[in-house]
């Protein structure tokens, strides 16, 4: 019967400290059976969660005005290069001018650039928190 008590003992320390309501049974029969039990509980008070009214708001279905970065790629243009000249030496040992280059379109690709549109868009209606 001792060992019972001191096991019953050290089982009642060590409740958590948490543990508000403490429930401890101890029960012994004769004839040879006995019977022990620990229990821990706790209230059903501190178990309320507390409960808050949510309320929604319904926002109906509008136009928003939006900005976002776009890239816009470069544009391909055809430019008039014109005719090169040039100094030669001929067969006699003059400098003539000659023709190099004939004047000609050369197509040119301007670099692309990053730029920021306004950009209508709907927004259906929804619910929001209050």
């Amino acid at each position: 019967m001792r060992p019972i008590l001191l096991l019953s003992l050290v089982g009642a320390l060590s409740v958590p400290a948490a543990a508000d309501d403490f429930t401890f049974g101890f029960g012994y029969r004769g004839g040879g059976r006995s019977a022990f039990s620990i229990g821990f509980g706790y209230s059903n008070e501190h178990r309320r969660v507390a409960t808050r009214v949510v309320t929604r708001k319904w926002v109906p279905g509008h136009y928003e005005v939006v900005s976002k970065q776009v890239y816009v790629p470069g544009a391909c243009e055809q430019v008039w290069q014109p005719a090169e000249y040039g100094w030669v030496v001929d067969n006699c040992g003059r400098r003539v001018r000659v023709l190099v280059h004939p004047g000609r379109y050369v197509t040119v690709e301007r670099p692309g650039h990053w730029q920021c549109v306004q950009e209508t868009v709907w927004v259906p209606g929804h619910y929001v928190r209050c």
